[in-house]
């Protein structure tokens, strides 16, 4: 590694690659020091900034795991994931602090927090100082003998967005972390500019497939190297070029499985094939075609919206007696979020409340784009919401929604 070269982030601050390995080191040093241990669950809640890498790089290295929320949740959203891992200490900006402390006090838990002010000015005797912990200057980061790390440790948990309303973490471990490097290649690039049609898996980390100069985008393209595809029928046989099943993927990059949560990592695996819920097929020449999703997230501008979260928040509201939500598209976004929602008996709904209501509770970029009141849900034998109906109500209704109320009753806003 380059010892003289920089890298740059928007705080205007530059470290040479040396400077970045040393102060990564310190880091990690001082979290041990603190009374940290290998396998504890260090969050951080930063925007992109020139520390990410520091505090992810030392903490890896004395063995913690590390996993990374939004700062733009909410309170409901932080004190699920943080319950969900079983967080020890949490890396914050001071804007989200007044934040996490309620959460932790309504969790009842007391963690560290180990304030970054991008600015440089870190203050305040309840807080790590995260310039203090990699100023240290006693050499102990260089003669220090740091734990075993195996290549199979869990090294990162990402967040992936349930469609049954469970909040799930894809444990990857250090050696996921490494094949995915050596997959992709593209870690090296100074800028990585992608459009809206991307496939891929937080499960996979997430290339395992790659298609270049096709405008079509429901081909998915080849395996890449070190990769096993196969699509499968409903009984688990493998099936054959042009018959339509469900994809599973096996190979270095596949995570290892849901961190404390063992049901959903054996519904999700079959051995070691990674079941992904998508229903594709392939051709006589290897190239893989999407010919559908069963899990029915929302890809809002790249981030993915789960339509259970949705639906619980909207069914947490006092006047609302059901709700379902849908993705439909967007020129600007990909997709948004439309909701149907069903109001109580003799209660008025009005549909700004509800979007309102959904943003005080959930990051912005999950907000409702309309509400379409309606008297029920069009469900199935037995009782699950049809989200295919849904969509063609919305598509049906769209060129009346200046009219305020359709034939049916149904108030579209």
């Amino acid at each position: 590694m380059a010892s003289n070269r920089e890298t740059c982030g928007l705080t205007k601050r530059n470290y040479t690659f040396s400077e970045a390995r040393s102060f990564s080191r310190r880091f990690g040093v001082s979290l041990l020091d603190r009374g940290l241990n290998p396998g504890d669950v260090l969050v951080v809640m930063l925007p992109n900034a020139i520390d990410n890498p520091i505090i992810l790089l030392g903490a890896l290295e004395a063995g913690l795991l590390v996993t990374t929320i939004d700062p733009a949740y909410k309170k409901n959203e932080l004190s699920l994931q943080v319950r969900t891992i079983g967080a020890k200490v949490i890396v914050a900006i001071p804007t989200v602090v007044p934040l996490v402390k309620a959460v932790l006090e309504e969790l009842g838990v007391t963690m560290p927090i180990i304030l970054v002010d991008l600015k440089g000015e870190e203050t305040g005797h309840d807080f790590w100082s995260y310039r203090d912990l990699i100023s240290r200057s006693d050499g102990t980061d260089t003669q220090r003998k740091w734990p075993e790390v195996s290549p199979e440790d869990i090294a990162i948990l990402l967040s992936s967005s349930g469609t049954t309303g469970e909040r799930k973490m894809v444990a990857r471990t250090h050696r996921n972390t490494v094949a995915t490097m050596v997959l992709s290649g593209v870690y090296g690039k100074n800028r990585i500019i992608s459009g809206s049609i991307v496939f891929g898996l937080t499960e996979v980390w997430p290339l395992f497939m790659a298609l270049q100069n096709d405008q079509n985008p429901l081909n998915l393209g080849y395996p890449e190297p070190n990769t096993e595809l196969k699509v499968i029928d409903t009984c688990g046989k493998s099936l054959r070029p042009g018959e339509v099943g469900e994809l599973c993927i096996r190979g270095p990059q596949v995570k290892k499985g849901y961190f404390n949560n063992e049901k959903a990592t054996q519904d999700t695996f079959d051995g070691d094939w990674l079941k992904t819920g998508d229903t594709v097929y392939y051709d006589e020449d290897g190239m893989f075609h999407l010919a559908g999703r069963s899990k029915d997230l929302i890809k809002v501008g790249g981030r993915s919206v789960s339509p259970s979260e949705l639906e619980f928040v909207l069914l947490n509201h006092p006047k609302i007696a059901d709700a379902g939500v849908v993705g439909v598209p967007d020129d600007t976004q990909g997709e948004k979020p439309v909701a149907f929602v069903v109001p109580k008996p003799g209660v008025e709904l009005d549909p700004r409340e509800i979007q309102a209501f959904v943003i005080s509770e959930l990051a912005p970029y999950k907000a409702l784009s309309r509400v379409i009141v309606t008297d029920a849900l069009p469900r199935n034998s037995i009782g699950k919401v049809l989200k295919r109906v849904l969509n063609e109500l919305f598509v049906l209704k769209r060129p009346m929604i200046k009219l305020g109320k359709n034939v049916m009753g149904q108030y579209i806003h």
